[in-house]
């Protein structure tokens, strides 16, 4: 786009927490964001048909990946081909064909973690994308980019407008977590490359790393704070989040607060696989989200099976069977969280006292 600054806004991208977590990890949103950005740069190069097969590609890996459809297409030379919309639908839908064969139109179906407080929808698009100094730096460099959006090139603000909106309604419909708005990051960065230009680029990319990797801001999860069978802490709803204040960590950006996250990850799923033995190998053990870690570790192990979460009727059916079944703290509380259902009602066993710190 001949933009100035543009090396130190691709750096930018790089130490924004939430892709920089994300490109270690076996997640989709960076590989749905990668090829998002291929589309991109064909489509600014006038190359439809290859920034569909790009774009239908990303969409294979992360399906709200489709959003970008919008403002891709507002970047074409000569938008009203229709060559880019035709190669990004027959590329999608091929890359989504397995899904749809193995599972049928269920494989578009969201997860439901149920109500969000407001203060976490806040948290996961501030924070958990930017990081604490990264927020501050991102919100002044808006403000500050507002007075000067005469230089931003039409098409491009069109672009950059329709990529947040749209990325903000999905989110806003399933707000569980900050990286849902990755997509929208590039646009955003180059907004602000754009209305800033190269110096605004340079203290970007200089606040993201700090942010990325020295400050963090800790708080208590509200889920931890329920106890077992569901019921609520007793307190305000608007006070729950700040059970405990929210606590300011030098020293200790996202990054090492996820490494840590990781290693205590690895020792939890090692205590689990370690109490699952000697359990009977007809018993079902739900381990929530510990349960890709414990598959790729015990993948070929005699023992206990271990699954996700058990529905209503699975949990049902194995308390008339007289099948056992054990659950972590952390599947404990997500039954309640997810199903809506009290897990010590169907004889289910907690399969360790000490609840998983991270």
């Amino acid at each position: 786009l001949g933009a100035r600054g543009c090396f130190w806004a691709a750096l930018t991208l790089a130490f924004t927490p939430v892709f920089w977590i994300h490109t270690t990890d076996a997640m989709d949103y960076s590989w749905a964001l990668g090829l998002a950005l291929v589309s991109f740069a064909l489509a600014v190069h006038a190359r439809p048909t290859l920034a569909g097969v790009a774009l239908g590609l990303a969409i294979g890996c992360r399906l709200p990946t489709a959003l970008l459809i919008v403002p891709i297409a507002v970047l074409l030379e000569g938008r009203n081909d229709p060559r880019f919309v035709l190669a990004t639908i027959l590329f999608g839908a091929l890359a989504l064909a397995p899904s749809f064969l193995t599972y049928g139109t269920r494989f578009l179906s969201g997860y439901e973690f149920g109500r969000v407080p407001w203060i976490y929808v806040v948290k996961g698009a501030t924070r958990d994308v930017w990081g604490v100094i990264g927020t501050i730096a991102i919100a002044v460099a808006v403000l500050i980019a507002l007075f000067r959006v005469r230089r931003v090139p039409r098409r491009e603000l069109a672009a950059v407008i329709s990529a947040v909106v749209l990325t903000g309604l999905i989110y806003l419909r399933l707000p569980h977590d900050g990286a849902y708005l990755l997509p929208m990051v590039p646009f955003v960065l180059l907004f602000l490359t754009r209305a800033l230009a190269k110096p605004g680029a340079v203290a970007l990319a200089s606040l993201l790393l700090l942010s990325a990797l020295f400050v963090n801001i800790s708080q208590t999860d509200i889920h931890a704070l329920r106890t077992r069978g569901g019921a609520r802490p007793p307190f305000r709803p608007f006070l729950r989040p700040f059970i405990g204040g929210p606590e300011l960590e030098w020293g200790k950006g996202p990054l090492l607060v996820e490494r840590d996250k990781r290693i205590d990850l690895l020792q939890t799923r090692d205590l689990v696989l370690q109490r699952a033995k000697g359990r009977p190998t007809t018993a079902v053990v739900m381990v929530y989200e510990l349960l890709p870690a414990i598959e790729w570790e015990a993948r070929d192990a005699a023992g206990p099976k271990f699954v996700h979460l058990l529905t209503p009727a699975s949990l049902e059916i194995a308390k008339q069977d007289g099948q056992p079944v054990f659950a972590t703290e952390d599947a404990w509380d997500a039954e309640w969280q997810v199903h809506r259902v009290h897990p010590e009602q169907f004889g289910v066993q907690l399969l360790s006292a000490e609840p998983i710190s991270f």
